[in-house]
């Protein structure tokens, strides 16, 4: 059967597969265009509305984001906001590049199966869920980004900032550093940081009750990406036995569909 035609879940593994053996380091633009094609494809499989927010907006030369776009059943601005990126850190070069699986097809080892092509994968799998809520209060909108915005360009900026102010809250689908950080955190001030942490700790109780482990206690920071408070779901790098000098990444299968899970069951909790 042809994968295309199973449900998202069931070919889970096949589109990890498919697009981590995509070399889209920070660098190949092509290649992280090609990943961002492919995510709105399966998008518009699931019967949501993507928007493609070229290059020439964001003013960084040959890269291109992705918006995909669940409103709600009612009429609302409320919205909350999934953050992702299409980019690796593997070069074309590296000796790191394809997808190999052990226990079956149970653990992946490969460029971007955590960083953050599993965590595309987790954003695709709770929204489909999220999609079958009768009642939706709040609009979802996932982010695709080519890239970090460290010295991003202004226009980069601008739509980051925009997302941000229009958003009530942002979760962070790509993996924590050890520090449980995934992009540059400051202090904040801002009165949604206090609802970002009642909600971060719903989000652990929900890890403990599907005895998934938090290997990254901090779970709220304030991102300057989206100037905005921002929960990290998707935590831990897993590094396995690698040549000098590279970090390769693994990660359950299981781990991708909990952590859709625990998404989907934090957002029924606000949305429904």
């Amino acid at each position: 059967m042809n994968p295309h035609q199973l449900k998202l879940k069931d070919r889970a593994d096949y589109l990890l597969q498919e697009w981590v053996n995509v070399n889209s380091h920070a660098e190949n633009h092509a290649g992280v265009g090609r990943i961002l094609a492919h995510v709105a494809d399966e998008a518009d499989a699931l019967g949501m509305k993507s928007e493609w927010i070229t290059h020439e907006k964001l003013g960084k030369e040959g890269s291109a984001a992705l918006v995909i776009n669940l409103p709600g059943t009612v009429p609302t601005e409320k919205t909350i906001t999934f953050i992702a990126r299409a980019d690796t850190a593997f070069p074309e070069d590296s000796g790191f590049q394809l997808i190999t699986w052990t226990t079956g097809r149970h653990r992946a080892i490969g460029p971007g199966v955590l960083d953050n092509k599993g965590g595309i994968l987790v954003g695709l799998l709770a929204l489909e869920k999220i999609s079958k809520l009768k009642v939706r209060r709040y609009q979802v909108q996932m982010l695709v980004l080519p890239g970090e915005s460290e010295e991003a360009p202004d226009g980069y900026k601008e739509f980051l900032r925009t997302a941000g102010e229009k958003s009530n809250l942002v979760i962070g689908l790509g993996p924590a550093q050890p520090d449980g950080s995934i992009f540059q955190y400051t202090p904040t001030t801002d009165p949604n940081a206090e609802q970002a942490a009642k909600i971060a700790q719903k989000l652990i109780e929900l890890h403990e009750k599907k005895n998934v482990k938090v290997l990254s206690p901090n779970f709220v920071s304030y991102c300057d990406d989206l100037f905005r408070p921002e929960i990290v779901v998707f935590d831990g790098f897993g590094p396995v036995g690698t040549a000098p000098g590279t970090l390769q990444e693994t990660v359950e299968m299981s781990s991708i569909f909990s952590r859709a899970d625990i998404v989907y069951d934090l957002i029924q909790n606000l949305v429904s």
